[in-house]
């Protein structure tokens, strides 16, 4: 038992933290002869030291760091063996930084970042030197003659003062560098919870989504439209879209008969485009080893079939117009021009039998007779919208129940019957 004393703490070397063995190494005498106890206690304040030097440094320099702290205090001392509280001197006196300034990387005068001399500390020193110079010359002026010796303590007396207001002023701007790191501290704090409510709110949003019914066929969580119902759209608004892109391509799109037929005929191609594609769908199901398992997956399945079968008719019939309108007499003129002008170009006159003239010129036509035929199409899909949606105004406008007549007009039969005094019974 040792007369008491605890049991005896393990060595420097026998330590499981790297950060802690290399920051000891300095005193690993002294944590020789702490015990398990003081051990402990020891530690966490060299795991806090440490965390403090890594908010100033790096991690990976802060064990050095440490370590050199260490070993300028022992050598403040003469080494290990004049330490008397092994404890103590660490927790007071070794591992404690010791700012000579009001700046948080000095240590000793030494900047902890970068291992150089402090800056702020030589010019603490300098203006400290300026006002002992000053205080003196003021005491000098104030107390002529005097002795030497109530001269001095005049002297330290004003500099004890002109050092407790410095402390204060540092303390004061220290606190407010507290209330402003705690007012930083709430600001995020608020940031990351207004963040977090409002990740919350798009999560219950999208959560309410994806669980409402399907607008078209009613299927719950389909976040408003389903699968099948989506392909559906898609092919209805394609389909109508390729009405309007053939139509563009009909000699007049003024005619509305001639419209019609176009739309008529296009759109009986395109069931018959899709019709033909489902079965093929349904033979390539039956033959195939993979089974739907549910209706709403075969339905799916046959919805995204017509999709692409009219994708594909619609890509024809682009082509098609495309093709009618490069023969128009305006795409015509546009290539001419375009002929003219690549042939006017300075390289085919400076080169006139170049073999490059015959393939630049044909491009330079070629390209304009399509950009003009992309141009028509588009004018020409513009007119019929226009005209559909006049159309479809003027229809809602006759659908709707005609205002009656203004009050004027419905009370000038009555004001022309003639007044009595008996009650008379007025239908209007």
């Amino acid at each position: 038992m040792d007369g008491g004393r605890q049991q005896q703490g393990q060595g420097v070397a026998d330590l499981p933290d790297l950060r802690l063995r290399v920051a000891l190494a300095p005193v690993s005498w002294l944590w020789s002869q702490l015990s398990r106890g003081q051990q402990k206690v020891t530690a966490r304040a060299v795991s806090q030291a440490l965390d403090v030097l890594e908010g100033i440094s790096s991690p990976e320099a802060a064990p050095q760091l440490l370590a050199d702290r260490l070993t300028g205090r022992l050598q403040e001392v003469r080494g290990e063996a004049l330490v008397r509280e092994p404890m103590g001197w660490l927790l007071r006196r070794g591992l404690v930084q010791r700012q000579a300034c009001s700046d948080r990387r000095c240590d000793d005068a030494i900047r902890l970042d970068t291992g150089a001399d402090c800056e702020n500390c030589a010019n603490v020193l300098h203006i400290r030197r300026a006002w002992r110079a000053r205080i003196t010359a003021e005491v000098d002026a104030a107390m002529p003659g005097a002795d030497p010796m109530a001269r001095k303590a005049a002297i330290e007396e004003r500099l004890r003062h002109r050092a407790e207001l410095e402390a204060e002023d540092l303390m004061r701007s220290r606190q407010q560098a507290e209330a402003e790191r705690a007012r930083c501290q709430a600001v995020r704090a608020a940031a990351e919870a207004r963040v977090q409510a409002e990740r919350e709110a798009a999560a219950a949003a999208e959560a309410a989504r994806q669980a409402r019914p399907c607008a078209d066929c009613g299927t719950a969580g389909s976040a408003g439209l389903c699968e099948t119902c989506g392909y559906q759209r898609q092919t209805q608004a394609l389909v109508e879209e390729t009405i309007l892109v053939a139509a563009a391509g009909a000699a007049g799109i003024g005619d509305v008969a001639d419209v019609q037929a176009v739309t008529e005929n296009v759109r009986g191609q395109m069931e018959r485009e899709i019709a033909a594609a489902r079965p093929q769908l349904l033979d390539l199901i039956n033959t195939d080893d993979a089974v739907h398992d549910t209706p709403e997956q075969l339905a799916s399945a046959l919805a995204f079939t017509a999709l692409q079968a009219v994708r594909q008719a619609a890509d024809e019939y682009r082509s098609s117009v495309l093709r009618f309108l490069a023969h128009s007499p305006q795409a015509q003129t546009e290539a001419e021009l375009a002929h003219a002008a690549e042939l006017r170009k300075r390289r085919h006159q400076w080169n006139p039998d170049g073999e490059t003239k015959p393939t630049a010129v044909h491009e330079a036509a070629d390209a304009a007779r399509w950009r003009t035929a992309q141009y028509l199409l588009d004018t020409r899909l513009q007119q019929l919208r226009a005209t559909a949606e006049a159309a479809t105004s003027k229809a809602t406008e006759a659908a709707l129940p005609k205002p009656r007549g203004r009050w004027a007009e419905r009370l000038a039969p009555l004001a022309a019957l003639p007044i009595s005094d008996d009650p008379v019974r007025v239908d209007t």
